[in-house]
């Protein structure tokens, strides 16, 4: 039987019962589909880690030995020894030894962040256009968040820099080649794009590429 994502969650928590776990490990070498879909779902929970305090709730003292202990099975092929009674990681954890058993099992292609904010529980897409031509894409996150990229590189000797022109002078938020994550955004943010001198500059010098209100 086809995993669903409730199940391949599960394995990669390592808190199936073994013979299903041994199934569904079957079914991920045989289906690229599958761990395509296993691959996207672990991109998203890792944008959550972001947000989430480890030291918010107590950690079993036994989690780091038991964690090693899968990943080094999932290097070796020899299966851990068969936990009894599944234990209730605090959240931060268990989507730490997700993501921890998914880079040790999973074929991994070359990082996408965009893909990834795409994919991200919440996320909301708008392209980023000037004159009726696409430039790149803006995806907005939960928490004050927004991820920009822009599909072309800045030309030699620029960079990009990211502001905020809502209020009555242009706030830096960054420079950057193609893509940059700014947080703690507040509401009413406008974002604008400029080409600058290579480390930024204290305030625009030329005219912005695009202006997006979020």
């Amino acid at each position: 039987m086809t995993p669903d994502r409730d199940e391949l969650l599960a394995y990669a928590l390592g808190i199936l019962p073994p013979a299903r776990a041994a199934q569904v490990e079957a079914e991920l070498e045989r289906d690229p589909a599958l761990r395509a879909e296993l691959r996207a779902d672990l991109d998203a929970l890792a944008l959550l880690l972001e947000d989430l305090d480890p030291h918010a709730v107590p950690v079993p003292a036994d989690a780091e030995a038991k964690l090693l202990a899968r990943v080094r099975a999932q290097e070796t092929g020899v299966s851990p020894a068969p936990v009894h009674a599944p234990r209730r990681w605090p959240v931060a954890l268990a989507l730490a030894a997700a993501l921890a058993l998914a880079f040790v099992w999973l074929p991994r292609p070359p990082a996408d962040p965009l893909e990834g904010y795409r994919r991200a529980p919440g996320a909301v897409e708008r392209p980023l256009r000037a004159d009726g031509e696409r430039l790149g894409t803006l995806v907005v996150l939960p928490g004050g968040r927004a991820y920009v990229f822009l599909e072309v590189p800045p030309p030699a000797e620029r960079t990009y820099q990211l502001w905020n022109v809502a209020g009555d002078a242009p706030v830096s938020l960054g420079v950057f080649s193609q893509g940059l994550l700014v947080k703690n955004l507040p509401p009413g943010a406008v974002l604008a794009v400029s080409l600058e001198p290579p480390g930024g500059s204290p305030q625009p010098t030329a005219t912005p590429l695009f202006v997006q209100r979020l």
